[in-house]
């Protein structure tokens, strides 16, 4: 058989309570599983489980059921304590002792975290099948949320038994089996499984509704982007825009494009993090920066030389769908750049460029934020677009190669190699040339 392991059982809780006027939200994960095979054993044979305060860490209990049916219970000396090397949070590890082909590894425990309410996504289907199901959501009575099921999973349910007493809400999920979906190379596996998402929707205490939309986004993230960069950091930038290359240009697209290649020629931009004090000019003089930080620059840049650009905020179409009818934060996880003149975009990501724009990103729906000038006030204003895929026809890998036979024979021969990429095929070739040619005037 394919199948490796078979889920028993599944319960997850969670619930949100206030602490001291504060809002806290409690997770509690119940799961047992049946192990038929070694790739089954190792892929279970440890636990880890992460820490967001070590004194948020409830309870921890496992157990493993071993073919013979001999039960061996975890002890509280075996639950050892690890950090993450690149991000640095600490994590809880255990190994299940006594494991073999068809036992059962069970385990439960309980933690408390600062709340996620702007949304959150749920994965329930998985690579095995699955049998009895449940997860519960509970909140205070005036705190409404909102549910959305994706790929043909049942819709959330709601508990009136509690509500009725203003006592607190219940939402529930109730399966006796979940089908597999197996793994298929190079498919959207991930975004074809079956899931939820949910957010806060409603404070009725607070008399507020339509919380966290796209539209309260669309605010915060123009504050952020557009204008977030203090006078000292815009007088640094400024300075840098004056040695470019790009006020005598005359088209529109050849200043985008000129603009993007100088600060993706000057600094590389990528998934990485620094410490706050670290100032722009920091980063531009040591050559490396953060994907946040490269959008801020680009489109202060491009706002200097009054070229027309908006903000895209989407997500990889792989990992799931944007949606746009359920305004779900966690659906804007990317930035990336759009140019309403010639209809192009692209990123900060030093591998982009104009017009190909990170493949897992196109081809599914983003947020898309403009800045707009009310009475002298400025404002982002967003709303929802389709990206469209590429012309397959502008990404190509060529190679010609010529060989002289005749003169010499097999055991002498003489090539003339010619290999041209362009499109998609050339985003890594293009870094490093870019970096013998100088973006700035003399």
């Amino acid at each position: 058989t394919d199948i490796s392991v078979y889920h028993l059982k599944t319960f997850s809780s969670v619930e949100f309570i206030y602490e001291d006027n504060q809002l806290v939200e409690y997770k509690l994960i119940h799961r047992k599983i049946k192990l038929l095979t070694e790739r089954g054993i190792n892929a279970f044979n440890k636990l880890y489980l992460p820490i967001y305060d070590e004194n948020d860490f409830l309870m921890v209990k496992a157990r493993v059921i071993n073919s013979k049916g001999e039960i061996i219970t975890l002890k509280e000396e075996d639950i050892k304590e690890g950090v993450d090397e690149d991000s640095e949070r600490k994590y809880k590890y255990f190994a299940f002792d006594g494991v073999d082909k068809n036992a059962e590894v069970e385990y439960l425990y309980m933690y408390k975290k600062s709340p996620s309410y702007t949304g959150s996504l749920w994965n329930v289907q998985r690579e095995e099948p699955q049998l009895d199901y449940d997860f519960e959501f509970i909140s205070p009575w005036g705190l409404i949320f909102d549910f959305k099921s994706y790929n043909g999973l049942n819709a959330i349910e709601y508990d009136s038994s509690l509500y009725k007493n203003k006592e607190k809400n219940r939402w529930f999920l109730s399966l006796d089996s979940i089908k597999y979906l197996p793994y298929q190379q190079s498919s959207a596996h991930k975004a074809q499984l079956q899931y939820f998402g949910y957010k806060l929707s409603a404070n009725k205490y607070r008399g507020s509704s339509d919380l966290f939309s796209y539209g309260e986004l669309s605010r915060l993230v123009y504050e952020i982007v557009f204008a977030g960069i203090d006078k000292q950091n815009q007088k640094f930038l400024k300075k840098q825009a004056k040695k470019m290359d790009v006020e005598k240009l005359k088209d529109e697209e050849e200043k985008i494009r000129a603009i993007e290649n100088a600060v993706k020629s000057q600094i590389i931009i990528s998934d990485i993090s620094f410490a706050s004090e670290v100032t722009i000019k920091d980063l531009w003089e040591i050559g490396l920066c953060d994907l946040s930080t490269g959008t801020k620059i680009l489109v202060f840049f491009y706002d200097y030389f009054d070229i027309d650009v908006e903000l895209g905020l989407g997500c990889n179409r792989f990992n799931m769908k944007f949606d746009k009818d359920f305004e779900l934060w966690s659906y804007t996880s990317e930035y990336f750049l759009y140019f309403p003149s010639i209809d192009q975009y692209t990123s900060a990501n030093t591998y982009d460029r104009l017009n190909f724009l990170d493949s897992d990103y196109i081809f599914n729906y983003a947020l898309f934020i403009k800045e707009v000038d009310l009475s002298g006030q400025k404002y982002g204003v967003g709303d929802c677009r389709f990206i469209p895929k590429n012309d397959y026809t502008n990404t190509g890998d060529t190679i010609i190669i010529k060989a002289d036979i005749k003169k010499h024979g097999f055991s002498d021969m003489e090539y003339d190699v010619y290999h041209s990429v362009k499109g998609y095929k050339a985003q890594f070739y293009q870094t490093y040339s870019l970096t013998v040619i100088s973006p700035f005037v003399p």
